[in-house]
């Protein structure tokens, strides 16, 4: 083969390669602006999705803080909590016994005096 036999296959192969390559990109074209709306519109999905979150975690939230102070004042409390509160109550009656009992000792002069 000659020279211009090679210059010409080359010409050829290339022309033909990018004129693929063009017919190609011009086919998938729609396709992909299709999936960067169809991705554009997901992402914005999930944003609103993910601000809807927000907002009902923090109505939640603000909910238990409303009827946290409800919940200390409930008296549909388990038993441990009363058995708890009694034997508090229990400690407190003995120290006051205790202080009151020391009151008395000092109370008290040393007949030795």
């Amino acid at each position: 083969m000659t020279w211009w036999m090679w210059l010409l296959f080359w010409a050829i192969f290339w022309v033909t390669a990018v004129a693929y390559l063009a017919w190609r990109c011009w086919r998938v074209w729609p396709h992909a602006r299709d999936f960067a709306r169809t991705t554009s519109e997901a992402w914005s999905r999930l944003d609103e999705a993910r601000n809807l979150a927000e907002q009902r975690s923090a109505a939640e939230n603000s909910a238990a803080l409303v009827t946290q102070g409800v919940d200390d004042l409930a008296w549909n409390k388990p038993a441990s909590h009363w058995r708890g509160e009694r034997q508090r109550a229990r400690e407190r009656q003995r120290d006051l016994r205790l202080d009151s009992q020391a009151e008395v000792w000092s109370s008290w002069r040393d007949p030795l005096e």
